[in-house]
């Protein structure tokens, strides 16, 4: 971020259609030049694309596509490493 004023900036997580799954606020002091975000997916997202989109003053300034894709199930059948 370039020199700004103390400012709230919106995290906002979207489906592939768009539709908000979760959002998220976040305020940037004037003194900070980078802020972080952190989000815990957990289990109740399926498989699929999303994005993450910036927002800050009621416009979008940045978006972030990516891919939730499914981890393989461990079967019980599956040997273990045992060294």
């Amino acid at each position: 971020l370039t020199p700004h004023e103390d400012m709230w900036i919106e995290i906002n997580l979207h489906d592939a259609l768009g539709n908000i799954i979760a959002r998220h606020g976040q305020f940037a002091a004037r003194e900070f030049t980078r802020i972080n975000h952190t989000h815990r997916f957990g289990e109740g997202l399926p498989p699929g694309e999303y994005q993450w989109v910036l927002r800050f003053d009621g416009e979008d300034i940045a978006q972030r596509p990516f891919s939730l894709g499914s981890v393989p199930a461990v079967s019980p059948a599956t040997p273990a490493l045992v060294q």
